[in-house]
């Protein structure tokens, strides 16, 4: 994959919306403010909602999303400098964690994708909480990763 490089106006065309959609990778409810600010800097930055979601899953779910893995993860908001650096240095990047987080961007994407449309079209977003669904499954992850990892030190000779 070539290196995604943007240019400093894109960047600060980008910073409200990358922060606007940090709070999605936050450990807290999403209240509809939340999804108003995502509306509005979309809105100010000139951004279609097909971009939004490009935004929200090449850039910030890629460079935020530990967030979400973490027992305590950050619950009080991103710094924008954070946010920032975070998603420059994700960028062109390898994604060698996408495994471990598609099943989690996935799901995301499924709760919160129709509330932030909703607000990006103008109607009321549905703010009637889903139902709780278990922790992603990671002791399934945790056995998997150890079975991959047996598995090359196996054809490398190291077990």
């Amino acid at each position: 994959m070539a290196e995604r490089v943007l240019s400093e106006e894109e960047i600060t065309a980008r910073m409200p919306l990358w922060c606007a959609l940090s709070e999605l990778l936050l450990d807290t409810q999403m209240q509809r403010q939340d999804y108003e600010a995502i509306a509005r800097a979309a809105r100010e930055g000139g951004f279609s909602t097909d971009q939004v979601r490009d935004i929200f899953e090449r850039e910030v779910f890629p460079a935020l999303a530990f967030n979400l893995m973490q027992v305590a993860g950050e619950w009080a908001g991103f710094d924008a400098d954070f946010v920032r650096e975070r998603i420059l240095l994700t960028l062109g990047r390898p994604q060698a964690s996408r495994f471990l987080t598609g099943g989690l961007k996935k799901q995301l994407m499924a709760e919160e994708w129709p509330r932030i449309l909703a607000v990006l079209e103008g109607r009321e977003p549905d703010l009637t909480e889903a139902p709780i669904k278990s922790d992603p499954p990671i002791l399934a992850i945790s056995i998997g990763v150890m079975a991959v990892l047996a598995g090359v030190a196996l054809v490398f000779g190291w077990l």
